[in-house]
């Protein structure tokens, strides 16, 4: 599985700047409707790009809690919400938010449950944090859907495998919905 240390962030940090991370980011803030005075639980937060978008959405009588397992992850987060005094970075995991339980009105991933090993426990613990009527954006790749062609089809089949040592699921989008109605 892919390591979120100090090579991998300086990477993430080049490519979650550009223009299809960017419209998959504007996406998910697009469904979250960030409102002002919001509390708001960004799981999985890595470099802080969309936590930053969501604080100045929510504003300062609001807050944003960006939650990441990687302290190599957390230090641009930390760097690009510094003068956003109403945003904490703290570390957890999505399996065990160190959040208290029903404090966030909304609650969103992104590109982070593809990671985890138990999606059902980490969609309880969402719960678990959010409010009555809260609501849980989770925006995921499905890693199956991917249509493409090449004049070299055995590197394009080891580049999909690929994937397979990078992350724990790969069909999110296809899997959630059943976890959501039966949990």
């Amino acid at each position: 599985m892919l390591q979120f240390d100090a090579e991998t962030t300086r990477l993430l940090e080049i490519a979650y700047q550009g223009a299809d991370v960017t419209r998959r980011r504007q996406a998910s803030f697009d469904m979250i409707v960030p409102r002002p005075g919001e509390v708001i639980l960004d799981i999985g937060c890595g470099t802080g790009l969309l936590t930053a978008d969501l604080a100045r959405a929510v504003g300062p009588g609001g807050k944003v809690i960006g939650v990441d397992p990687s302290a190599d992850m957390r230090k641009p987060a930390l760097l690009r919400c510094q003068d956003l005094a109403w945003v904490e970075i703290v570390d957890g995991t999505a399996n065990k938010l160190p959040v208290k339980k029903h404090l966030a009105d909304k609650a969103i991933s992104s590109q982070v449950f593809e990671y985890l090993d138990d999606i059902e426990g980490a969609i309880r613990e969402a719960h678990r944090t959010l409010k009555s009527g809260g609501r849980l954006v989770v925006g995921d790749m499905h890693f199956d859907s991917f249509i493409w062609f090449s004049d070299h089809p055995d590197r394009m089949q080891r580049m999909k495998e690929s994937w397979d040592d990078h992350l724990a699921e790969r069909c999110v989008p296809a899997i959630l919905p059943g976890i959501l109605r039966d949990g």
